[in-house]
């Protein structure tokens, strides 16, 4: 690998979460040798403008690997299991923002903030966590390390951006018609001034996709692979920035003020609980930033509490972690070789 300028591609570079990774390693500073932007299989050239600045996301062809240091997958989970292994053997490091890889054994579902310490056990592959797990996870390892977390519950608010860009733009153009209508065509079935507390594919046993990604990586990240997670996913009508209330029961009891106290240390988080002048983390106020926002932290008994987490989900969710796994590597790689 070329540890100081490192040849870059991008899979499916055209979508919301690549073009949030391009402009993410532009603004990072991220070393690059060359770049190499690509739509995902089967798609077509497409010129970008991010940032002010022009782009060609060129259709995909097993070639771009040749040479390559680093691959990002930000396409369709099925886009993953075929060409990752291909880019591997090519030489390059994958690291995948599908759901593909993230649970299987050997492969490391990092986080930097959280288990960074896990970089060195990959061969070839890093997998990036869900956009949910990604801000629960950093609000919940400084308190799981202190005080040892027994049970969580979560409740996310997710935002449409996640489900990718055809729905955040047919759930603005089924707005604006609900608008126009005088809201007398509204759909129960679509997002529209609506809740859909389903997220995902239906599991078969009595979750959905997404709350069992929830409940795994958590576990995998936190390294606690008994912990409870009772989780229940629902998909809001909002733009982008993910939201999720979350209650917790500790091994160990803690005091007032300890919750804050840790959160205030640790890495990636901002604390934004001013209730008497009415702050506090909202999705509007988080998007485009890099922090986990978290806010109303209580303490409901002597181990048990509760705090409200905002994050962007297509930075810290998925771009910005990918990037930050990529420094890591990179930092691991020039410690390694002295």
């Amino acid at each position: 690998m070329n540890i100081n300028n490192p040849t870059i591609v991008i899979l499916g570079a055209s979508g919301l979460v690549g073009g949030t990774l391009i402009s993410i390693l532009k603004q990072r500073e991220f070393p690059c040798g060359e770049l190499r932007l690509c739509s995902s299989p089967g798609g077509t050239s497409k010129e970008l403008t991010i940032n002010g600045e022009n782009y060609t996301a060129t259709p995909f062809d097993e070639s771009v690997f040749d040479g390559a240091d680093i691959v990002f997958f930000s396409g369709p989970d099925d886009m993953s299991p075929q060409y990752a292994p291909k880019a591997i053997s090519a030489g390059a490091v994958v690291i995948d923002n599908s759901a593909h890889f993230r649970l299987k054994p050997g492969v490391p579902l990092i986080i930097p903030e959280v288990n960074g310490h896990c970089i060195g056990k990959h061969s070839g592959l890093i997998a990036n966590p869900n956009c949910s797990t990604s801000g629960l996870v950093v609000a919940l390892a400084p308190v799981n390390r202190a005080l040892g977390l027994e049970w969580v519950a979560a409740s996310t608010y997710q935002a449409i951006s996640g489900a990718g860009a055809k729905p955040k733009n047919d759930f603005i153009e089924s707005t604006k018609a609900a608008v126009d209508s005088d809201f007398m065509k509204l759909d129960p079935g679509n997002l529209a001034f609506n809740l859909i507390p389903a997220v995902g594919s239906f599991s078969g046993v009595q979750n959905f996709s997404e709350e069992e990604r929830l409940i795994n990586e958590t576990r995998k990240i936190l390294e606690h692979p008994v912990l409870k997670v009772y989780p229940t996913c629902v998909r809001v009508p909002v733009l982008n920035v993910h939201s999720i209330s979350v209650t917790f029961q500790t091994e160990k009891p803690f005091s007032d003020g300890e919750i804050e106290s840790l959160l205030a240390d640790a890495d990636g988080v901002e604390i934004i609980d001013d209730l008497v002048n009415r702050k506090f983390p909202t999705p509007v106020g988080a998007d485009g930033k890099d922090e986990v926002q978290v806010g109303r932290i209580r303490r409901f008994e002597e181990n048990r509490g509760g705090m409200w987490v905002v994050a962007d989900n297509l930075r810290k969710g998925a771009a910005l972690n990918s990037v930050q796994i990529a420094e890591l590597l990179l930092k691991y790689e020039r410690a390694k070789n002295g």
